[in-house]
C-alpha cells in the first residue's frame, strides 16, 4: 500500500464524522432563531411585527452589521480589513487588488482581517471576535427601542430588522464543526487555551500573506511550522494541511505535497463542510493526474468534488487530465480556460500567481512535447522515403571494359611469344 492509500483510490475517504452535541443542541436553538418569527405572533400579541417579503433582506442586513464589527474592531486593534462575505456577495483583497463576486451561497457571511506580522497576541484577536457580537447585539437592543418607539414601521420593515438580527445570536453559541468555529468558540479558545491560540493566530498570518500576493514558497516557514502543529481533532486542521500542500508544491517536494493533500482528504472526508471536501478532492483530481499520471482516477476524484458542489472552474483539471492521456492540443485549450478564469475575477493573490506560473509551466510542457512528436513524424517519414524500393535502372553492357581486357592479353601473349 502507497503512503497515500485514499489519494491513491487504494481507500475510501472516512465517513463523515456526526458530531451529536451540534445536532442535537446547536442546529434546534439556530433553527428556533430562524422561524422565531413565525411563531411568535402566536404566542404572544405584543411579539414585534413580521414581513416576509423583506426577511432575506433584513437577514443580510444583520449579517453585514455582523461581520462590519469585526472589521471594525480588528482595526481599532491593529489590523487591516481584507474581506467581507455577506451571503452571496463577497469583497474581498487579491494582491493590490479588490474584487467583487457573488458566489450562490444565500445565507452565512465571514470577515477577514489582515494580521500584522509577528503578532501573536491573543488580547487584539479576541477583540477583533468579539467585534462581531458586540455589533449585533447594539444592532437588536437599536431595533428593540425602535419598535417600541415607532411600532412595526410601513411594511413592518422596523420589526422585520428585530427578527433579521436575532439571526446573529447563533454566533454566541459554543460550537464547532466543519472546519469552523462559532465566535463564542473562539472566544473560549482565546481566553483559555493559549497554544492552540498561538496556532490559529499563525494559519490567519498565512492567511494574510496569501491574501497580499506572496506565493507559497516565500510564505514565513515559522508560521507554517507552527500552523502545522494544530491537532487532528481541530476544525483548521485541515486548512493547515492544504495550506502546507500548496507550500511544498511549490517548493518542488512532491512526496512531502501528496502527504499533505492526504491528511487534509483524510480531515475534510470527516468533517461536514461540503465546500471544504469539494475543494480538497478537486485538488486530488489534479494531483492524481499530474503526479501519478492517472487520468481514470483523476476523474473518479473530479466526479466525486462534483457531486458535493459545482466547481467554479474545472478547466485545470481537465488540462491535467489531458496531458496525462497525450491529448496535449486539448491541454494547451483548457489551460487558456484556466488562465482566463483568473484574469476575469482579477485574481492576484498569491495562490492565484501561483497558479498562472503553473500554467504557463505546464503549457510549455505541452508545445514542448507537440513538437517532440512533430519532430519524431518527420524522422519517421524521412526514414520511410529513404527506405522505399528505388526503380531498377538497366545498366549499360561494359563493351569498353571487356576491350581493354582483351588488347592487355594480346598484350601478354605477344611478349611471350618474343621470348
Amino acid at each position: 500500500m502507497s503512503d497515500t492509500p485514499v489519494l491513491d483510490l487504494e481507500e475510501n475517504p472516512p465517513k463523515t464524522r456526526h458530531q451529536w452535541a451540534v445536532l442535537l443542541f446547536v442546529v434546534p436553538i439556530s433553527m428556533a432563531i430562524l422561524l422565531a418569527p413565525l411563531y411568535a405572533g402566536m404566542i404572544t400579541t405584543s411579539a414585534p411585527p413580521f414581513n416576509g417579503l423583506l426577511w432575506i433582506p433584513a437577514i443580510y442586513v444583520a449579517i453585514a452589521i455582523h461581520e462590519i464589527g469585526h472589521l471594525f474592531a480588528g482595526k481599532l486593534v491593529g489590523m487591516d480589513p481584507g474581506g467581507i462575505s455577506v451571503g452571496g456577495f463577497r469583497f474581498f483583497k487579491s494582491g493590490e487588488r479588490w474584487v467583487f463576486r457573488f458566489d450562490g451561497q444565500w445565507i452565512g457571511g465571514f470577515a477577514k482581517p489582515l494580521l500584522t506580522r509577528g503578532d501573536f497576541r491573543r488580547a487584539p484577536q479576541a477583540w477583533m471576535v468579539a467585534g462581531g457580537p458586540i455589533a449585533s447585539l447594539v444592532f437588536l437592543a437599536a431595533c428593540s427601542i425602535a419598535v417600541v418607539e415607532f411600532g412595526g414601521g410601513t411594511w413592518d420593515w422596523i420589526g422585520t430588522l428585530f427578527w433579521g438580527a436575532t439571526i446573529s445570536l447563533a454566533s454566541l453559541i459554543p460550537y464547532s464543526g466543519g472546519g469552523l468555529k462559532s465566535d463564542a468558540s473562539l472566544l473560549w479558545q482565546l481566553l483559555k487555551h493559549p497554544g492552540e491560540s498561538r496556532r490559529w493566530i499563525a494559519l490567519l498570518a498565512l492567511q494574510t500573506e496569501e491574501t497580499k500576493g506572496a506565493l507559497p514558497r516565500e510564505w514565513d516557514s515559522e508560521l507554517m511550522k507552527e500552523a502545522l502543529s494544530v491537532e487532528e481533532s481541530q476544525p483548521h486542521f485541515t486548512y493547515a494541511q492544504l495550506w502546507a500542500f500548496y507550500r511544498s508544491a511549490d517548493q518542488r517536494d512532491t512526496p512531502a505535497a501528496l502527504r499533505h493533500l492526504e491528511n487534509a482528504l483524510v480531515s475534510a472526508s470527516r468533517s461536514g463542510n461540503k465546500r471544504l471536501r469539494a475543494a480538497c478532492f478537486l485538488e486530488a483530481a489534479a494531483a492524481t493526474a499530474h503526479e501519478r499520471n492517472n487520468a481514470g482516477g483523476a476523474r473518479i476524484w473530479l466526479e466525486r468534488s462534483r457531486k458535493l458542489h459545482k466547481p467554479q472552474s474545472t478547466a485545470g483539471v481537465e488540462a491535467e487530465i489531458a496531458m496525462a492521456e497525450g491529448r496535449y492540443e486539448d491541454a494547451i485549450r483548457h489551460w487558456g480556460g484556466a488562465r482566463d478564469f483568473i484574469v476575469k475575477r482579477r485574481l492576484d493573490s498569491g495562490l492565484a500567481r501561483f497558479a498562472k506560473e503553473r500554467i504557463a509551466e505546464r503549457e510549455s510542457e505541452c508545445r514542448a512535447a507537440i513538437s517532440r512528436a512533430e519532430t519524431a513524424g518527420s524522422f519517421a517519414r524521412l526514414e520511410d522515403y529513404a527506405g522505399a524500393a528505388l526503380p531498377k535502372q538497366a545498366r549499360p553492357f561494359p563493351w569498353l571494359t571487356i576491350a581493354a581486357i582483351a588488347i592487355a592479353g594480346i598484350a601478354i601473349l605477344a611478349v611471350l611469344a618474343l621470348r
